[in-house]
Parts: structure tokens; C-alpha cells; sequence
């Protein structure tokens, strides 16, 4: 690693670290999810639940087991979540569990329709989403009709209400101010299910939020005093497992520092791939001179009147040639001349006409010079 690079590895490190300090240090916006977790200390976790439960119920579990895991007989059994999605098998679970004696307490915004009409219910819906900038000021007055006692929560807490419960089938705990009933308890086999449509009141904010934390135990303590399990299924589903990366990614500041760190490598190798040699000069093979060095000595001979000996030279020239470019061996024959008169594509009376040519020639002692022309010009037709 040269200079160049290690500065640039400590520049990007400083960087790095930098911005990593700054998104730690940096105020935190206010984390409006709604978890009702135990672990999670947010406005709408249920790390306050979680440590005051206990006081109501001593024998207290919890769990992300779904209804057909959690299937008992004369315990309690809790489940907090914004939209409640049962399955055929969670609906049977539920009905089996009241009957055999369990106590049922199922807080949610939403539950399965086909659910509802099988216990003749409806949901009316308040779709206002909290909003941090006007969280509170509108608020609503809830009424306990078990003790007359009532609380006021902000408006957007409370995002459905019970329609058309049956009172001689239904006893009515809690409702609005306008009288919707939020909070319904029903008797089933020997056990009893009561549904909320608020569970917000159960969370952090809720609790807290001008001491409503006795409200949410009066409601909470309409389940009887025994062996409880609270459940995070249907609100969190099944836990996954936990590794450093999942963790990096689940915190904002340490994401962003891996996509810089892994688009400040992206970076770096591009620019250390690069080619960094001088580019290779393209050299031109060293010409033949072969056939230049031939034409500088025939003219030599020329010049010097010596016909014969420029013609054989000329002759050995061609032969030569023959075998090097259409791979035949000389010798003046039919086959010969028909095999060099298709690889030379050149008419085979032409080819008969040199080859006699060359034949003549040799059988004289002297040649003039015009013979030695034309037949130059011959052997040039045939191996160029």
C-alpha cells in the first residue's frame, strides 16, 4: 500500500467514525411504533406493563407463543396488538380454552371480521393517526362503569369503539363519552372473554399519561387473580434471530455508516483497479526483405548481360516459391501442372505455357534479354 492509499484509508476511517459519534450523539426523534413490548421504553412499548403487571398477577409469563401454544385450562391469557389476525385453528383454540375454564383478555384496534359477526359484533373505526406536533389536545373521557371511575386520554389514542352490542349477551365495563363501549366482557362455557378495542391505554404513554395507570388496573383486574401468560405474538410475530448484522441494520446510524463503508470500498476499488503500467507501444514486425534483396541482385545480373545465370536463379526462385505458398513439389507433369493451375487459379494453358517456358530456357546456353523478360513476366503471374 503506498502513501496515496493509506491516506486515503485514514481519511475515510476519520469519516467513518465521525459520522457514527455525530448519529449517536445527535437527539433522537420520538419513536411513535407500537410494539407493546416489554423491552421497548417507547410511547406506545410496554416496558411500564411489564413491571407493574406482576402486582396484579403474580404468576405472570410471557411469551410469543400463538393461541394454539398457549392453550390452557383456568389460567389467564393476555394478547396486546394493533390489528389482531386469527386463523381458523386460533379461533378454535380460544373457544376450547374459555370452555375448559381460561379467562381470555384480547386488547386490539382491529379483529378478523368473520370473527366478530360469529360473536355479533361490529367495529367502528376512528382513522386519526398520531400526530406529535397535536398529540393531546384533543382529548376523550372514558368511563369505567364498574367503579364510576373515568380518565381522559388523548383522542387519537382511541381508534375504534363497539357498535351494536347486545346488553343481554354482552356486559359493557368501559365506554366513551358519547357511551360507545370500548371495553365488553361475556361469559363462554365456564371461562369468560372480554375484548378491548383501546389497547393503547395498556402502553407506556397510556399508563402514564395524568396517572391512568389505576384506570388500565381496574380494567385488567376484571381477569381473575391466577396463573397469567401474556402474549406477543400477534403483535410482533415469531421472534427472529439476532445476529450482528441484523442489529447494525435495526440501528439508523450504525445502517447508514455501513451503506457509506461499503460505498466508500465501492469507491476504492474502482480506483485501485485501474490499469497502472504505461500503455505497451504497438511494435511493427521487422519487414521481409527478402524479395527486395532478390530484385536488388537480379538487376545486378541484368546489368551485367549474364541472361542464363539471372534465369536459373529466377527459375529456383519459382520453384521455391511453388512449395512455399501452394505446397506442391515441382516437377513438370500433368498432374502438376493441373494442381498449381487450381491453387494459383491462373488458366492451365497459361501454366503449360510458363512450364515450357522454363524448360526451354534451361535447355539453351544463352538467353537474350527479352526472353529473360517475358519469362519473368510469367513466373511473376503464377507466385506474384
Amino acid at each position: 500500500m503506498n502513501k496515496k492509499d493509506k491516506i486515503f484509508l485514514w481519511v475515510f476511517i476519520g469519516l467513518f467514525v465521525g459520522y457514527v459519534i455525530v448519529q449517536y450523539t445527535a437527539p433522537k426523534p420520538l419513536d411513535w411504533t407500537i410494539t407493546f413490548h416489554e423491552d421497548d421504553k417507547n410511547p406506545f412499548g410496554g416496558f411500564v406493563l411489564i413491571e407493574r403487571l406482576p402486582d396484579i398477577f403474580p404468576e405472570l409469563e410471557t411469551s410469543n407463543y400463538n393461541f394454539t401454544q398457549l392453550f390452557t385450562d383456568k389460567e389467564n391469557v393476555l394478547v396486546l396488538a394493533h390489528e389482531m389476525e386469527l386463523s381458523p385453528t386460533d379461533e378454535e383454540s380460544i373457544s376450547e380454552m374459555l370452555h375448559a375454564g381460561s379467562s381470555v383478555f384480547l386488547a386490539a384496534h382491529q379483529f378478523p371480521q368473520a370473527w366478530l359477526d360469529s360473536l355479533g359484533l361490529k367495529v367502528a373505526f376512528n382513522y386519526s393517526f398520531v400526530n406529535e406536533e397535536i398529540f393531546g389536545e384533543d382529548q376523550i373521557q372514558l368511563i369505567s362503569r364498574i367503579n364510576s371511575s373515568s380518565s381522559r386520554y388523548p383522542r387519537q389514542m382511541i381508534q375504534a369503539v363497539f357498535e351494536e352490542v347486545e346488553a343481554d349477551k354482552w356486559e359493557i365495563i368501559v365506554t366513551d363519552e358519547t357511551d360507545q363501549p370500548l371495553v365488553i366482557k361475556k361469559a363462554v362455557g365456564d371461562g369468560e372473554l372480554i375484548l378491548c378495542s383501546s389497547p393503547l391505554i395498556f402502553t407506556n404513554f397510556g399508563l402514564l399519561y395524568q396517572d391512568n395507570y389505576r384506570f388500565a388496573a381496574g380494567i385488567l383486574n376484571l381477569l381473575p387473580e391466577q396463573r397469567t401468560q401474556l402474549s406477543y405474538f400477534y403483535q410482533l410475530g415469531r421472534p427472529e434471530v439476532q445476529t450482528p448484522l441484523r442489529y447494525i441494520l435495526s440501528q439508523e446510524a450504525l445502517k447508514l455508516a455501513l451503506y457509506l463503508a461499503l460505498a466508500a470500498l465501492l469507491v476504492f476499488l474502482i480506483i485501485e483497479t485501474r490499469r497502472r503500467q504505461r500503455a505497451i507501444p504497438v511494435m511493427t514486425p521487422p519487414e521481409n526483405a527478402t524479395l527486395t534483396y532478390v530484385k536488388t541482385l537480379g538487376n545486378l545480373y541484368f546489368q551485367e548481360g549474364n541472361h542464363k545465370n539471372l534465369a536459373e536463379k529466377m527459375i529456383r526462385h519459382f520453384i521455391h516459391r511453388v512449395k512455399e505458398k501452394y505446397y506442391l513439389t515441382f516437377e513438370p507433369t500433368e498432374y502438376f501442372n493441373h494442381m498449381l493451375s487450381v491453387r494459383s487459379e491462373v488458366p492451365i494453358e497459361e501454366i503449360n505455357a510458363t512450364l515450357a517456358a522454363v524448360i526451354a530456357v534451361r535447355q539453351k546456353e544463352q538467353i537474350k534479354g527479352n526472353e529473360l523478360v517475358l519469362l519473368a513476366e510469367k513466373l511473376n503471374r503464377i507466385v506474384g
